[in-house]
């Protein structure tokens, strides 16, 4: 069973996201060395638009031996103008290729409130 764990971000914000590697299902990994991850957004599940995506690839994630650290942003959700989705984050091991579905859950951005008026 993939854990859950719902997203609360504020807009224009940065935002660290830090998960354990100590899964619930004994079928998830209990360490993350050696694997690469990528997490994306969309509007529902069946969305085929991507509403922001993560990875080690580009950084954004970056997995130590006991947990994986999502990075966001303040300009990158700064832009955002939906409010609410769906996100996923999968585990790779590329030496057999096999893909874990590690955490999952809803996204709700808090809109910024305070920011500079055009005249």
């Amino acid at each position: 069973m993939t854990r859950r764990y719902n997203l609360h971000i504020n807009q224009g914000e940065t935002t660290t996201l830090t998960v354990p590697a100590e899964p619930d299902d004994p079928t998830n990994p209990s360490s993350t060395a050696g694997l690469t991850a990528r997490a994306q957004i969309r509007a529902d599940p069946a969305s085929t638009v991507v509403l922001h995506e993560w990875s080690t690839t580009d950084n954004s994630i970056t997995l130590t031996d006991d947990k994986v650290i999502l990075t966001l942003s303040k300009a990158t959700s700064k832009g955002w103008t939906w409010r609410r989705g769906v996100w996923e984050l999968e585990l790779t091991d590329p030496g057999t290729d096999g893909t874990t579905k590690f955490i999952r859950g809803w996204v709700y951005v808090t809109p910024e409130v305070t920011r500079t008026v055009v005249a």
